[in-house]
């Protein structure tokens, strides 16, 4: 097992315990499928380690279409429930260019490229909806946590990129908005959320860790929903 697929199965161990035990009421769960659409807000920044000299910065990720799927708790006649979610945006391109680390001499010539970035999400979430379920429009509020994973790829042109697929794997908070709207006696959710994560990693080893260029950016990506339910037990 590689070490992204060991954090996210430890994640889902993390987030299924965390799940709330209701004693004496029964218990319903949702599985729905998502599909939608992923706005990244601002650039990547610093995300590829190459040499001595030189780093990648990339500009801002292009929006792509995302897929997923949300499994939900929630207990007859309550307000909230708990949910677990993945989602997956497909490959864009995001273009960037080559810079020198600040104090060290090399050419100055502008040197760009264009990288293929994908991105992989796990969240728990709680859900509150002020409004009961017996109704045709259901507005409820989202706020959790989860994984995020960046996957990085160059192509053949980018000489100055250490070979190979680059993998950033960083926590997440999530948080957002949506609507529940019965149509025919199927739910249809509409939601708008955020995926915020912090700087990330340091790139290149210790020997740069006081370098700020070599820190990936904060990230807000706005996500774009649809979901249908498909079962309920």
């Amino acid at each position: 097992m590689s070490r992204v697929q060991s954090d996210v199965a430890i994640l889902a161990c993390v987030l299924l315990a965390a799940l709330p035990v209701h004693g004496q009421s029964s218990v319903e769960l949702e599985l729905t499928p998502q599909a939608g659409y992923l706005i990244p807000l601002n650039a990547l920044g610093a995300a590829a380690p190459t040499d001595e000299v030189w780093y990648l910065r990339l500009d801002r990720m292009r929006g792509t279409p995302t897929f997923g799927a949300v499994a939900q708790l929630s207990w007859p006649g309550a307000h909230a429930g708990v949910r677990v979610h993945g989602v997956y945006a497909l490959e864009s391109d995001v273009p960037g260019n080559f810079s020198c680390y600040p104090g060290l001499a090399c050419p100055s010539v502008l040197l760009n490229t264009t990288a293929r970035v994908s991105v992989w999400g796990a969240a728990a979430d709680f859900m509150l909806a002020p409004l009961p379920r017996d109704g045709v429009l259901r507005p409820y509020l989202l706020a959790g946590a989860g994984l995020r994973i960046y996957q990085f790829s160059w192509p053949a042109a980018a000489v100055l990129v250490q070979a190979g697929d680059h993998v950033e794997r960083a926590l997440m908070l999530h948080g957002g908005i949506g609507l529940e709207l019965d149509v025919a006696g199927a739910p249809l959710w509409l939601e708008v959320s955020d995926y915020w994560t912090r700087e990330g990693d340091r790139l290149g080893g210790p020997e740069l860790d006081q370098v700020d260029p070599a820190r990936r950016a904060a990230q807000h990506d706005l996500s774009l929903t649809v979901g249908w339910r498909l079962l309920r037990f």
